[in-house]
Formats: structure tokens, sequence, C-alpha cells
């Protein structure tokens, strides 16, 4: 039997597409996952009606684990920095994944520069976010970052 395991998926509302196209190549991979059951949130699975604050912090409370796909709209997201990030934070997973580039050394991270963020390592040695690449490439991010997941949760 396989565990079942809850993620919080974490992005800025201006990068539904890009995370959107991100989340439908890692899918099928955590879907196919022999150990584990993956159960993947997003705030796009949101009622028509439904109070959206009362059920993020639901979802939050109920979740293992924080995807967390960083940009510059996310680290200036106020409710991203005030709610999501510290709920993320008391747990034991959370897994940062660079969606857009973001600069280490300028921009404030919200302490999320303490996590090992995930990128692709190229076949040129670079290390690359999901927006700098293209086909194949983008294909290969996603299953790095489902072996990535598999290996944290071990």
């Amino acid at each position: 039997m396989r565990k079942q395991v809850r993620f919080f998926c974490s992005y800025a509302e201006k990068d539904s597409r890009l995370a959107g196209s991100l989340l439908d190549l890692l899918l099928p991979h955590l879907k196919a996952s022999r150990k584990h059951e993956y159960v993947v949130w997003e705030f796009h699975k949101l009622l028509t009606g439904e109070r959206w604050n009362e059920r993020i912090l639901e979802e939050l409370a109920q979740c293992d684990f924080g995807l967390l796909f960083l940009s510059p709209e996310f680290l200036v997201s106020g409710y991203i920095k005030d709610v999501e990030i510290p709920a993320l934070l008391k747990r034991e997973g959370i897994i940062p994944v660079g969606l857009k580039p973001v600069d280490f050394r300028l921009q404030d991270l919200q302490t999320l520069d303490q996590y090992q963020l995930f990128r692709l390592r190229t076949a040129t040695g670079r290390l690359q976010c999901f927006s700098q690449l293209r086909g194949a490439d983008r294909d290969a991010f996603a299953l790095e970052l489902f072996r990535q997941i598999e290996g944290r949760l071990g």
C-alpha cells in the first residue's frame, strides 16, 4: 500500500500559467509513484462561492509538504509572505522550486534561502529555473523534481 502524502502547492497568481505548465508535467510522475499516493492542492481547486481563506488555511493545516514555486511575484505576494510561508515553515517539508530566476543576494527570500532550491542542472552545467527551459528540458525538469521529491521522502 502506498503512503499518502499531501502537498500544498504555493505560487503567485500571476504565475498561474507557468506553474500550471510545470504541474501538468509533474503530476503524471507523482501519480505513477510506486511508494506514495500524492494529493496535490492548489488554489485553483477552490469552488465558486467557497470561503477561500478558510479553505486555504484548512489545506495548509492538513498538508505534509509545501511545494513552493519561487519567482519575483511569489516573493512580493502579501498573502504568501504573511500566511502561507509562516504556516509551511512549521512543517518539516518545504520544497522550494525555481519557477523563475530570483537573486539570492539582492531579494528577500523570506528565510527560504536557508533551504535547497530545486533547479535543473543542464548539460552545460548551469542551474536553470523552469521558465528558462523549453521542450524536452521542461520534461527533464519535471522528472528530476519528481526524483528529488521521492528522495526527500525516503
